[in-house]
């Protein structure tokens, strides 16, 4: 029925989510680290590159260092994942009544909406993962373990 497939839908989305930030973690890392480097007037530049930044973070802050903010990442990524496939197949379905091909332009509404609600729900959790990541902004559970 439509229940059953929806959990299909969220559990398929959540798995694929889940998987895809374990693998990409360490360079969201980099990313941000990067990026916060950037964003800060310092005379002495830490991180350069992708490579060297891997490097130094794997040497300063072991392993552990490159997956900082996994934990919040996987609770935005699996319940969003998980959401946006199941919004999606929803909304998909509704524009298919009696066996219609949804235009191009129904699929483009179909998935900005679906972005978009997933965006809007998950903008606290995103806020801390991001803070984790940079390494640099307080977030209570990490008090004390730099």
């Amino acid at each position: 029925g439509g229940m059953s497939r929806a959990v299909v839908h969220m559990a398929a989305g959540g798995i694929a989510g889940a998987l895809s930030a374990l693998i990409t973690q360490p360079f969201e890392v980099v990313k941000t680290r990067l990026i916060d480097q950037a964003s800060r007037s310092l005379s002495h530049v830490h991180y350069s590159g992708t490579l060297g930044t891997l490097r130094t973070i794997r040497v300063e802050e072991g392993a552990r260092g490159l997956f900082r903010g996994l934990v919040p990442t996987l609770f935005r990524v699996i319940p969003g994942a998980g959401l946006y496939f199941t919004t999606i197949h929803t909304l998909r379905s509704a524009t298919q009544k009696n066996g219609k091909t949804p235009t191009p332009f129904q699929n483009m509404m179909v998935g900005g909406a679906s972005r978009a609600l997933v965006t809007a729900v998950l903008v606290p959790i995103t806020v801390v993962k991001t803070r984790m990541e940079a390494g640099t902004s307080y977030v209570p559970w990490e008090e004390g373990k730099k």
